[in-house]
């Protein structure tokens, strides 16, 4: 049943093919399938290139049927077989416009070849050939290349890629305005760009060319390029030629704000460490008395500038200390000792009837005389219980 509708759905076709006139160049005889050649009949040797073939037949509502092959007879003796599609891929330009279109490979031999388009019909042996001239030439070479680290281009801003153009392996000069070049981002957005004359600098003329951009591309963008020249009186097209460049995203913001989180935290963890340490100084402690064991000041209540006590929380200043007359010294407190620092080299200074130079610890109740003056020094608030004369009631 089914091989019975399929035989039937071809005689209908075919019915309708001789009923339907023409006067259209034709595949079969009958004037029923209008075919030519778009692309050009002068093709370049040993290269890949687009043949393109119109098939439209009068009928559009017929074009599902249609099946379209291309024989290619080159003249070196090889024959090569090829589907011609109308999809929109596989060098195809546009979907559905008729217009069939096989990727040769063509052969080296220079001259005259066959092009055999053959007209069929899917699911049947029926075919039409048409048989087109094809001439196979020494055309212009160009290669586009993607380079971005080009030599030559250090001075060169924004550049993008590269052209060169060679005959046969000879630099061959061809105009910048033979060049089609078009370049595209990430989104499908034509951008503006500038081509450059490497060798011959304000020549329009050059065999290499440099390609750049007025603005930075960052991240994809797509590259195309072929050449449209007139060559030995013959229109020739390159086949075009695509690169897509994927440059990475600039980097300069994540690392400026990785540098900054990693300062901010070395930062803070300095702050807390210093905060830390000044946390843990003690704040001055014990007595100042005379010679008669006079009390002379607190140590606790001398008198700092806000600079001072946050800079100098566990030390007196000389300058702090000189309103008691002990302003020769600088005294440093910790928890269970004072260290006494002498800052006049020109004096002796006697701890506990010793002379001292620098430094001296003291642990609890010390003398401390110079320049004929002695007072003692109490590290500890408990030894008031040593006898302290004219002290304040509270204080006794």
């Amino acid at each position: 049943m089914k091989k019975l509708l399929k035989n039937l759905i071809h005689l209908t076709v075919l019915s309708t093919l001789i009923i339907l006139p023409s006067s259209y160049l034709s595949a079969d005889e009958n004037d029923l399938v209008i075919v030519d050649m778009i692309s050009s009949k002068t093709i370049p040797g040993s290269t890949v290139v687009p043949i393109e073939i119109k098939v439209e037949h009068q009928d559009s509502s017929l074009k599902q049927f249609i099946n379209v092959g291309l024989e290619m007879r080159w003249n070196s003796g090889v024959v090569q077989n090829y589907t011609m599609k109308d999809d929109g891929i596989s060098g195809d330009k546009v979907e559905g416009d008729n217009i069939y279109t096989a990727l040769i490979s063509a052969d080296s031999s220079l001259g005259e070849n066959v092009a055999l388009v053959k007209i069929g019909w899917k699911n049947s042996e029926i075919e039409y050939p048409v048989e087109f001239k094809i001439n196979t030439q020494q055309f212009p070479k160009m290669f586009l290349m993607s380079n971005l680290d080009i030599v030559g281009s250090e001075n060169m801003e924004n550049v993008v890629g590269f052209v060169r153009t060679e005959v046969n392996g000879i630099p061959y000069e061809v105009g910048s305005d033979d060049l089609n070049i078009k370049l595209t981002d990430k989104d499908g957005f034509n951008r503006e760009i500038i081509i450059t004359s490497k060798n011959k600098i304000g020549n329009n003329n050059d065999y290499e060319f440099f390609i750049s951009t007025k603005e930075y591309i960052e991240e994809e963008f797509n590259l195309s390029a072929n050449l449209s020249i007139e060559f030995l009186g013959d229109i020739y097209d390159s086949p075009v030629q695509q690169v897509t460049v994927i440059r990475p995203k600039s980097n300069f913001w994540t690392i400026f704000y990785i540098s900054i989180s990693i300062i901010a935290f070395f930062i803070i963890l300095i702050s807390f460490y210093l905060l830390k340490k000044w946390n843990d100084k003690v704040k001055p402690h014990g007595f100042l008395l005379d010679s008669g064991r006079n009390f002379i000041i607190d140590f606790s209540e001398v008198e700092k500038s806000l600079f001072s006590k946050i800079l100098n929380k566990n030390s007196l200043l000389p300058s702090e200390l000189k309103k008691y007359n002990f302003g020769n010294f600088k005294l440093e407190f910790f928890k269970n000792y004072i260290v006494i620092n002498s800052i006049n080299a020109n004096h002796t200074v006697r701890v506990d009837g010793k002379p001292i130079s620098g430094s001296y610890v003291i642990k609890n109740e010390s003398s401390v005389g110079f320049e004929g003056k002695l007072f003692i020094v109490c590290c500890k608030e408990n030894q008031l219980v040593f006898p302290v004369n004219n002290a304040a009631s509270e204080l006794a």
